[in-house]
């Protein structure tokens, strides 16, 4: 289904409901299907409710002053028999401004039976609007994201770094986390979320806001460092002892730690950095008990199966977090613009906008002069653990503020020399761009198993992004890649098996006339070729001579 939410209205209300459309679509990221957006000028608008209906999670029937309207009456019979047969399609009952009560409304008895949100005070309301958002997710809808930041954490929270004043964005993540973490679920389980991704994408970061935003909804909230899995009866020890718990002997300490957390409620233990998969199976059976829930942050993304994990794969901030992001932690405005060059530079990677914002303010400069200064991004200063520890800037996380430093913790686990060269090749090719599987078995030699295995290895240690059928790699990772090659041999094989992909597409174009064989190099050819280039390698020729003719060909005579 593409929306999440069909608002069902009478002609009459539609100022009231398009703005409580906005709240839905601004504040929470919701899909709206709304007669005024989405009916398409020109085509029959009966058809086109039709169609909207059916591909709407939710209904929401919106009821004014002068109640319901012909039209709204048809579309809630027909949410009201969808609902029947499927009790997962959900139809929540508003109430606008100037709206009777519900008990004095002609309804069908379906219909007033349902939980009503109440709106009438004005439809502005915040937190009617979070019932609604609520009753359109199927959450239980507990306090609004404004009254949890107020609310009492419980006195077994043990978190250890302090809220980030700074965190924006992310809401959907939120959401995923709380529907598994807190959705109904049976009792006396174990329940666990892994939150993965590439170094610098934010997971500590959002363990900890999920921390402070829904911990008050739990009777402890527990921070386990397992960096280094073998410190596991250390952190459950020193967990004990931010409970009152105090034991000197550490066998004894962690057994009445894991004691506690079997009793007086739901309990949240939180993971961190946990990368060692061959000790997970030992780690989640040690911490199994009455309705424990783990949530984990990890690069790792091939947990074993049989664990039952389910994952949130974090990806870098959409545009609009980002400008988000930046607005709140720069400390001097910017416009829009500016800060979209920013982020498009570091590729809207959560840490490098972080560690670019940082910079600017201590040095008080513009994004503009920041961005002609830029060097070698990996290199610059500003991307550089030493400038931050000089001046004793830290992470909100006490992460490494270093993307360098960042993006070697997943490196050092690639131990596989076909691995190590096809992430190195993927550094020349053009990122954000999906790479045709052929670059990489024509330049090493590699059947189809053998590449399949290894872009699962990559996209499982957050190196490429290989979820779909052809990877793409991030431009930093990019930049990243490329400062590990080794000399440039490497580079000369690839830009000459690209050159014989190139000539083979070109070929393909001129006996079938289509296009289709060599768009999909196009891109790799103009950015190997500049890098070859750019290193003296004689096949960069061969590149820009397929490219060329191939430009002539759907003529770009000018590229060409």
């Amino acid at each position: 289904m593409n929306f999440d939410v069909f608002l069902s209205h009478k002609t009459q209300d539609k100022p009231a409901v398009e703005e409580i459309a906005k709240k839905l679509q601004e504040k929470y990221n919701l899909k709206c299907w709304f007669d005024k957006w989405n009916l398409i000028p020109g085509t029959p608008w009966e058809e086109g409710i039709e169609e909207g209906l059916n591909q709407s999670r939710t209904v929401a029937i919106f009821v004014g002053p002068s109640g319901i309207g012909p039209w709204e009456n048809e579309e809630m019979q027909v949410a009201l028999a969808a609902r029947v047969r499927d009790h997962s399609r959900r139809v929540i009952p508003i109430l606008l401004p100037g709206a009777p009560d519900s008990k004095f409304l002609k309804l069908p008895t379906f219909l007033s039976s349902l939980t009503w949100v109440d709106i009438r005070a004005e439809s502005s309301d915040e937190r009617a609007i979070h019932l609604l958002y609520c009753g359109i997710k199927g959450i239980a809808p507990g306090a609004s994201p404004e009254e949890e930041k107020s609310l009492t954490l419980p006195a077994g929270f043990n978190i250890p770094f302090p809220q980030n004043k700074l965190f924006t964005g992310r809401e959907k993540d939120l959401e995923t986390l709380a529907e598994a973490l807190l959705g109904k679920r049976p009792s006396a389980t174990l329940i666990s979320q892994a939150v993965t991704g590439m170094g610098g994408i934010g997971k500590t970061q959002l363990a900890v806001e999920f921390a402070y935003r829904y911990g008050y909804q739990f009777a402890g909230v527990h921070w386990l460092n397992l960096a280094n899995p073998e410190s596991l009866d250390a952190e459950i020890a020193n967990c004990g002892r931010s409970m009152g718990l105090t034991y000197d002997d550490q066998r004894e300490q962690v057994a009445n730690t894991m004691k506690l957390w079997q009793s007086g409620g739901l309990r949240l233990l939180i993971l961190d950095n946990f990368e060692a998969l061959d000790k997970s199976s030992e780690a989640l059976a040690r911490l199994q008990g009455a309705q424990m829930r783990i949530l984990i942050t990890s690069r790792r993304d091939d947990w074993p199966r049989e664990l039952g994990l389910q994952r949130l794969p974090l990806k870098s901030f959409s545009e609009k977090e980002s400008l988000e992001f930046l607005e709140r932690s720069l400390a001097k405005k910017e416009s829009e613009a500016d800060r979209k060059a920013l982020a498009d530079t570091f590729g809207h990677l959560p840490l490098a906008l972080e560690l670019a914002a940082k910079y600017i303010n201590v040095n008080q400069i513009s994004i503009k002069k920041y961005l002609q200064e830029l060097k070698e991004i990996l290199a610059d200063e500003s991307m550089n653990k030493e400038w931050f520890r000089e001046l004793e800037i830290k992470s909100p996380t006490q992460h490494e503020l270093s993307l360098l430093g960042t993006f070697h913790l997943s490196w050092i686990l690639v131990k596989d020399e076909i691995e190590q060269n096809v992430f190195r090749i993927a550094g020349y090719c053009a990122p954000n761009t999906p790479i045709p599987l052929e670059i990489f078995i024509q330049t090493l030699e590699l059947d189809d198993k053998q590449i399949h295995k290894t872009l699962y290895r990559l996209n499982a240690l957050g190196l490429l992004n290989a979820a779909e059928v052809t990877p793409t790699i991030h431009p930093l990772l990019a930049a990243f890649a490329r400062s590990v090659n080794q000399g440039i041999g490497l580079l000369e094989k690839l830009a000459g098996k690209l050159a014989g992909l190139a000539d083979q597409a070109n070929d393909q174009v001129d006996q079938t006339g289509s296009l289709g064989w060599f768009v999909p190099l196009r891109s790799h050819i103009v950015s190997v070729g500049d890098y070859a280039e750019r290193a003296g390698v004689k096949d960069s020729a061969s590149l820009f001579v397929n490219l060329g003719y191939y430009l002539e060909k759907i003529a770009d005579y000018t590229g060409a």
